[in-house]
């Protein structure tokens, strides 16, 4: 089902791949970040604050490679972080951009941050502030942990911003059970909001969240109402997380099942970041 690609876990195999959005005249560069071996979503506020791009590739590249211990020790490495980003570009702004700098002081960057760490003893260490979204689905397509439900993204997601501190409330991070044949899913907001209807339209227990986001003046009802009229039954989860596989493969392909989903109303205009995450069945070890 995957690729044992850049992982270097031989108990797990990934796949990620991010793009930005499908209207280059909106805004052609990415201002999601992931990395290529660790695993992280960060998705810059375009909308909030200035340098977005920038601010959310820096979380993405700074984390660390061995999982936190506790939220103080999450606490302190973004302290350590956004202080120094922040004046950089804030010298950045002053010699280049003069005309924002006081915008800049007040707004800063922002960002989401979602992170996850395979630990030894088949548990997942899972980071999460803001709206970026993990789903820990089991073999036969069954949701066993989410960190958002479809109703948080009818509020505003809280951001990490480089000109304060993080607001420790709104802090996330757990340990999730793994077995073998589990499915991680990491996406950025938009990506996510639709994995999540996806999966509601295929489960019954989940049904009462698309009918609560129905009844709430939210622009992602539209999502909703499109995806059911185009929905297929037939396609089970397990099938869809083989497709979700098959279109991460590289850039194009993954680019261009992204913008077919937008054009069909089933998918907000935003950048676009997934990784996928296969912990690897015994049986399929050599």
């Amino acid at each position: 089902m995957f690729p044992d690609d850049s992982n270097n876990n031989s108990r797990w195999q990934t796949r990620v791949q991010s793009v930005p959005k499908p209207d280059g005249d909106y805004q052609s560069r990415n201002q999601d970040a992931a990395h290529p071996t660790l695993w992280t979503v960060s998705d810059g506020a375009g909308g909030t604050g200035f340098f977005a791009a920038d601010w959310s590739q820096h979380l993405c590249a700074h984390l660390p490679t061995e999982p936190f211990e506790t939220k103080q020790a999450v606490i302190d490495w973004f302290e350590s972080l956004r202080e120094p980003f922040f004046r950089a570009k804030r010298a950045q702004a002053e010699q280049t951009f003069a005309d924002i700098l006081d915008d800049y002081e007040r707004e800063g960057s922002s960002a989401t941050l979602l992170a996850a760490w395979p630990l030894a003893d088949d548990q997942l260490l899972v980071l999460h502030y803001g709206d970026s979204a993990a789903f820990l689905l089991d073999q036969n397509g069954q949701l066993k942990r989410h960190t958002t439900d479809l109703m948080a993204f009818t509020e505003p997601p809280f951001l990490l911003h480089s000109n304060e501190p993080l607001l420790p409330d709104h802090l996330s991070l757990e340990t999730w059970p793994v077995a073998e044949g589990d499915v991680l899913l990491m996406a950025s907001d938009a990506l996510s909001q639709w994995l999540l209807i996806q999966m509601a339209l295929r489960d019954a227990t989940l049904h009462p969240q698309l009918q609560a986001v129905l009844e709430t003046p939210y622009g992602l009802g539209n999502q909703i109402i499109y995806c059911q009229q185009q929905h297929d039954p037939a396609l089970t989860i397990p099938q869809l997380l083989q497709r979700l596989t098959d279109v991460c493969s590289n850039e194009t392909t993954f680019r261009d099942f992204t913008t077919d989903i937008y054009q069909r109303g089933q998918l907000a205009l935003d950048d676009y970041t997934l990784r996928i995450c296969l912990r690897t069945p015994t049986s399929s070890k050599p």
